[in-house]
């Protein structure tokens, strides 16, 4: 598999997150049940971008998964350090 197909699913995975977080900034008076769901619709789409960029179900679905683990660990961080 070429290094840059994981370079651009990565690309277009950090731009789906920030679309996340920017839904979630804005959206202030949903509960955590809404933020869940869209976490989930969300997460199925990253799949399916790397399904369809890297044409294998198995290394779509890990690179879906250390996207979503990336974002977590990047925000919970992130709070840490600035919302404190």
């Amino acid at each position: 598999m070429n290094v840059y197909n994981y370079l651009v699913v990565y690309s277009l995975y950090g731009l789906v997150w920030s679309g996340y977080s920017i839904c979630v900034m804005l959206s202030t008076g949903d509960g955590k049940l809404v933020e869940g769901v869209l976490f989930i619709i969300l997460f199925y789409f990253t799949y399916l971008i790397g399904q369809y960029v890297i044409k294998m179900k198995k290394q779509a679905m890990v690179t879906a998964i250390t996207g979503a683990v990336v974002y977590i660990a990047a925000k919970t961080v992130f709070n840490l350090l600035f919302f404190i």
